[in-house]
């Protein structure tokens, strides 16, 4: 595999594969598809309110350069964005109930609009956004998917499947550039909260567990 796609579903490990990405392929290899926005906002889903952070859906036409230019576009975009350029896709993922509590976490930390919003709420508005960023639950349309629970195995069977020597990067814990490099509290959810989130996320919860077998 020499040029593929890379959806950065967001708090999935993204901003450091980010980072290996460039050190394997060079810094001007890989295209970030990113428009940065003061803060995150609502987007609307089908007649639905949507929290994303404020990467997603970003409408950046890619630049009219080479496509050869380039050996990874990365962003956090949906598949039909750049379905048209038939190059293979490549996905982390990370517990879809976790997922939520970190994203939960860093924007009730940075972002004025979510002060009041509970946890519960917040959960229900980004429900099942990972299968909604990949376009349904085929897995199959993906080369390749790792897990950040299983971030190194993830990592040595990506090196294994681009036929690259990746250098073990720190990964970074969520005090990236994207939050103003703040720390923040990771919310701890009841486990009330934790039940009704999981029936907010099941078709994720469901993605996830079906992506996870095949990678074992």
């Amino acid at each position: 595999m020499n040029k593929f796609i890379y959806i950065h579903i967001p708090r999935c490990a993204g901003t450091t594969n980010y980072d290996v990405f460039r050190s394997v392929f060079g810094r001007t290899r890989v295209y970030r598809d990113s428009s940065f926005k003061k803060e995150p906002r609502l987007y609307k889903n089908k007649g639905e309110e949507l929290v994303v952070n404020r990467f997603v859906l970003c409408d950046k036409v890619f630049q009219k350069r080479h496509w050869k230019d380039f050996d990874v576009i990365f962003g956090h975009f949906t598949i039909r964005k750049y379905k048209f350029m038939k190059w293979p896709f490549v996905t982390f993922l990370r517990d879809p109930v976790e997922r939520v509590v970190s994203e939960y976490s860093v924007l009730k930390r940075n972002a004025k609009d979510f002060k009041n919003l509970s946890f519960v709420e917040f959960a229900y508005l980004q429900r099942n956004l990972i299968i909604w960023m990949m376009m349904g639950d085929s897995i199959d349309k993906f080369l390749f998917i790792g897990f950040v629970e299983k971030y190194e195995e993830s990592i040595s069977k990506l090196e294994n499947l681009l036929n690259k020597k990746i250098t073990r990067l720190a990964p970074r814990t969520g005090n990236s550039r994207n939050y103003r490099n703040l720390a923040f509290p990771k919310y701890v959810p009841t486990a009330e909260e934790r039940k009704e989130v999981e029936s907010y996320n099941q078709l994720d919860i469901n993605l996830y567990n079906k992506a996870l077998k095949r990678f074992l």
